[in-house]
């Protein structure tokens, strides 16, 4: 009946009230319309879902209807769609002009509701939609001369809504005002997603709920844990305990709030000063025990505690971790216990949980992502872990300095990865360990994912928990560098070295707190519990179809294999720059450079290597790494090239300088054999090495310490290892990618330290006329420089890696100590090492991209053809800091 009265009154202003009193004249321009991206919230009376503004040329005007289409919602599932006029104010933070908006948002975040209040929205209609899903929303608003804001909401019956983690359609299709359609210019797509407020600001007469945490337990029920800070939305000290809501259908529904942590008056001190929170919540696999440990802080007069916990281990001196667990699904909780004696340096400041969850590793360890302050005020995130169920727990301490609150995955087995909230604003940082956190890598990808310095959401999801059988890695926060907006969801499906825009998803673009926590609902929905703009705390469910849609069949498979495993502590870091191929079926790494005590930010010096490695049977399970011998001395930046039974290797460079000699590398009875070939008639390095029917070239490199245009060939058909000179390159081209074929010679280039240019073009060399002319590069316009590669088995010419054309050429500009110092410090990511393979076709000059993995974002890797399988090994992951990982490619 109230929504028949409410079309009544509608039409009837338009009848009496703007009919009347509009001039011939009055005129609006145009409706600006934008359908929104955010959770639309189930049971909820106000939903924004879409917002259009109309500027009015004249005043009086007047909107008269909204036309609007629905599907893929049941009509018995909408409650009512509704018209409100905001005036000249929008009704979306990102968008408005009201200081009043912004600042209840401060406090309350989600919570926030002045677009529903009718003293700042005033309802213009509200109806159903017919059974083909449309509506006519008829409203008579008056306009003032400007912009004029009005917005669409929708509300849902959610026990009428078939399946929460299915997208709907609603769509404004025309806006009439003043008579006539008006003009719309439309963005924003109109496919919008359910949520469900699992917590919001006045639930249980609480002030704010913060700090989600959430699991999926052996039975299947969600269990989400939280910070249920009762008088302010302000962090510790405050009163603030650990509350629990627990979904036994999928997040549709959540029972009443428990509260599994509330320490009291301990002490004698209020409740404001023994405040706990930021828990992190755990599901032992094995047992099907439920751990949720939080940071518990007594007195500090409440003052912040992140500033104000001091060291040592007493209540009163610092923040203590305590831990509760349940035995039955989540329903009872234990009384907690201290574990931070087990845990915390007596010098370290505040000590405590990553928040959100953490894991069970394959081997049934349970690892908990922690965060502490050092003694000299620097915090580190890291791990802790329980190896007994639980009962007692350690830390080896942190995995990178000036980070905080982090989330914890096992990549591989063994293998933890350690995504970390990093204060310098560079990105996410991100380490490995295999050793339970004694030592730690810096991940390649650090950098790559965005964050304006918020916590995030991290989940591995094995190929056997999954629909998509893909092992998956899924991460979630607000996808910007400013501003705890757009909280998207991503998936890598290399374990987190590659992470690609079409696989991923924007939840909530407008402003939030911005925390999350991820778990998969079954095999085929991913559940994130967050921080939203819409509600304190939404739940929201995604197919991984909607999220994962990544067409892999035509990219390479990229399989690890064992590093090589070096004695000596200083090759064992990582190298680049080897001299690799093959002799029959083994393949030979042999030198490379690297800086093993000092990095090269700081002035280190740089290590050459002699080491001679060969690696059988690739395609086997486990390929074993042999030491074969040792070059003559240290070399890297050679060329190198694969012959029948002989593998040759010449120039290159060590500590002395350039080289001039040529070796063949051969086996004999399963031993290194060094033959010499006549020397270069140059000493060569950084050139490009290239093959075709037993001609051997090299192009380009530093001849002599120079920037090189030199072109060598030797014809090893004749059996007299002779070089000779052909015309020389048009231009000098350092770290160029060289192939040969068909009787023609191509080089790409390459740079030029003297000229400070760095090409995204080549030359192609005939032989008849012996000209070179020039020829266009990679069809992204990417330099070569740096990049690796090798010829397929099909004749075609494979391209990985190099550096990043822009940022070299700014590299190479750079004036003084202090810029080149800073340039050699960023974040992997920072340098874009290019992560697109790159096909070269010459029987149609032609080039075809293979795939895009982060994997392949390397410089100065070595990539070798073996028995038709591709290997890359080592390399960069950003200058002057190389990786051990060695990849066998399986391409199609």
């Amino acid at each position: 009946m109230r929504a028949v009265l409410t079309y009544l009154r509608s039409v009837m202003l338009l009848a009496a009230g703007c009919l009347s009193v509009l001039p011939a004249a009055a005129s609006t321009s145009r409706a600006e319309l934008y359908h929104t991206r955010v959770p639309v919230i189930l049971d909820k009376t106000h939903n924004v879902v879409a917002e259009f503004c109309l500027e009015a040329e004249d005043s009086p005007s007047c909107l008269d209807a909204v036309e609007i289409r629905i599907e893929g919602v049941a009509p018995e599932a909408i409650r009512a769609v509704r018209l409100l006029y905001t005036g000249t104010m929008s009704a979306m933070l990102s968008r408005t002009t009201s200081y009043a908006m912004r600042d209840e948002f401060r406090w309350l975040g989600g919570g926030q509701r002045l677009y529903a209040d009718p003293a700042y929205a005033v309802e213009q209609a509200v109806g159903r939609p017919d059974a083909d899903g449309r509506l006519r929303l008829v409203s008579g608003q008056r306009l003032v001369k400007g912009r004029n804001w009005f917005y669409v909401s929708l509300e849902a019956d959610g026990s009428k809504v078939s399946e929460l983690s299915e997208p709907f359609r609603l769509e404004i299709v025309q806006v009439e005002a003043d008579g006539r359609p008006v003009e719309t210019i439309a963005s924003g797509q109109p496919l919008h997603r359910w949520g469900v407020a699992v917590r919001q600001h006045g639930d249980d007469g609480v002030y704010a709920y913060r700090i989600p945490g959430l699991v999926t337990t052996p039975q299947g029920t969600l269990l989400g844990v939280y910070d249920v800070r009762h008088r302010t939305s302000l962090d510790l000290q405050e009163d603030i305990d650990v509350g629990l809501s627990r979904s036994t259908d999928g997040g549709r529904t959540w029972e009443p709030m428990r509260i599994i942590l509330d320490m009291g008056c301990r002490g004698g001190l209020p409740e404001a000063q023994n405040g706990i929170g930021d828990p992190s919540i755990l599901v032992d696999e094995s047992t099907g025990e439920i751990f949720v440990v939080a940071a518990w802080t007594h007195g500090l007069g409440n003052d912040r505690a992140w500033t104000a916990v001091g060291n040592g281990f007493e209540p009163i001196e610092t923040a203590q971790l305590m831990l509760v667990s349940s035995r039955d699904d989540g329903q009872t909780w234990s009384e907690p216990r201290n574990l931070t004696r087990q845990i915390k340096r007596a010098d370290w400041y505040f000590t405590l949980q990553g928040p959100g969850r953490g894991i069970t590793m394959h081997d049934g360890t349970l690892v908990f992502p922690i965060q502490y302050i050092d003694s000299l005020r620097i915090p580190h995130a890291g791990i802790m872990y329980s190896r007994d169920h639980g009962a007692t727990w350690q830390t080896y301490g942190g995995a990178r300095s000036n980070t905080t609150e982090s989330q914890v995955a096992e990549i591989a087995p063994g293998r933890l990865m350690l995504n970390m909230r990093d204060n310098r604003r560079t990105g996410r940082a991100v380490s490995t360990t295999v050793d339970m956190g004694r030592t730690w890598l810096e991940h390649p990808s650090t950098g790559f994912l965005r964050e304006p310095v918020c916590m995030a959401s991290l989940l591995a999801v094995p190929a056997s928990g999954n629909v998509l059988r893909r092992d998956l890695l899924l991460f979630a926060n607000p996808d910007t560098t400013k501003g705890r907006s757009h909280l998207t969801v991503k998936a890598s499906l290399d374990g987190g070295d590659t992470w690609l825009t079409r696989n991923s998803l924007l939840l909530d673009e407008e402003e939030n707190w911005g925390y999350s926590c991820l778990t998969m609902v079954d095999d085929e929905t991913v559940g994130i519990l967050y921080e939203s703009s819409r509600a304190q705390l939404v739940f929201q469910a995604v197919k991984l179809r909607d999220l994962v849609r990544d067409s892999t069949a035509s990219m390479p498979v990229w399989r690890e294999l064992s590093a090589i495993p070096s004695t000596d502590a200083g090759f064992a870091r990582g190298v680049s720059a080897s001299l690799s191929g093959s002799v029959g079926n083994r393949l030979i790494v042999a030198g490379g450079a690297n800086f093993p005590e000092t990095p090269a930010a700081e002035g280190g010096e740089k290590r050459f290597y002699d080491e001679v490695w060969i690696l059988s049977d690739i395609r086997s399970k486990h390929p074993v790494w042999r030491l074969a011998g040792h070059l003559p001395e240290p070399a890297a930046y050679g060329m190198a090239w694969s012959l029948p039974g002989e593998m040759v290797v010449a120039g290159g460079a060590n500590a002395r300088g350039a080289m001039r000699r040529v070796l063949s590398l051969g086996l004999r009875g399963g031993k290194l054999r060094l033959r010499p070939r006549p020397d270069l008639p140059l000493a060569v390095e950084q050139g490009a090495a290239a093959q075709d029917a037993g001609m051997l070239y090299l192009a380009g490199g530093l001849a002599d310490g120079e920037p090189s245009c030199e072109v060598l060939a030797c014809d090893t058909r004749d059996g007299r290892w002779m070089w000779q000179r052909l015309t020389p390159l048009p231009e000098p081209f350092v770290q160029p990618v060289a192939f040969a074929a068909r009787g023609r010679l191509y080089v790409w280039g390459g740079f030029d330290p003297e000229r400070r240019r760095v090409a995204d073009y080549g030359y192609r060399y005939d032989p008849a006329t012996k000209r070179w002319s020039r020829i266009p590069g990679l069809p992204d316009g990417g330099t070569m420089t740096g990049s690796s590669a090798t010829s397929l088995s099909d004749g075609r010419l494979l391209v990985v890696g190099g550096v990043d054309r822009e940022i070299f050429s700014d590299a190479l500009r750079l004036g003084d100590d202090a810029a080149r110092r800073n340039y050699l410090s960023q974040p992997p990511a920072a340098y874009r090492f290019r992560s697109r393979i790159w096909i070269f076709d010459p029987g149609t000059e032609s080039w075809s991209e293979a795939g895009v993995s982060g994997r392949s974002a390397r410089a100065g890797a070595a990539l070798a053809t073996v028995g038709g399988e591709v290997v890359m090994s080592g390399g960069e992951t950003r200058p002057g800091v190389r990786t051990t990982q060695i990849w066998h490619l399986l391409m199609d």
